[in-house]
């Protein structure tokens, strides 16, 4: 499972409005889904999260996947036809089943504990429990 928290997002509905701030979810959440396979889910979760499942995924592979989020969301821009040019970051937490958690419970806690211990300290990076922040 990887936690995503966008970076700032606040400050988008501060400074551009929330239908503005809508419309960057929605595009966030399509890029998203684009960098997945036909068996992962991924889905908002509240605000400005989402949370993205990887079903028969390693470790070392969801953070392959994270690492491959985290450039599409570096690189990408949004909100190009409301005249705008956003750029984006996220805050990922990253949690395995049953490596790191034995309930469903305990591994969104434990992808939610990793995407905070990057939002509280880099931001826009990887956190990977029991492995901590990755190499930026």
């Amino acid at each position: 499972m990887i936690f995503i928290d966008l970076d700032h997002f606040k400050q988008v509905n501060d400074t551009h409005g929330h239908l503005v701030g809508s419309r960057l979810l929605a595009e966030v959440g399509y890029l998203i889904k684009a960098q997945l396979r036909l068996i992962d889910f991924a889905f908002r979760y509240g605000g400005d999260e989402f949370v993205v499942l990887l079903p028969q995924t390693s470790k070392d592979q969801a953070v392959v996947v994270a690492k491959r989020l985290q450039d599409s969301l570096r690189t990408g821009t949004f909100c190009i036809e409301q005249g705008l040019n956003l750029n984006v970051r996220g805050s990922m937490g990253l949690a395995t089943f049953p490596n790191d958690a034995q309930t469903p419970h305990d591994i969104i806690r434990q992808a939610d504990e990793m995407m905070y211990m990057v939002k509280n300290s880099s931001r826009d990076n990887i956190g990977v429990a029991s492995q901590g922040l990755m190499d930026p």
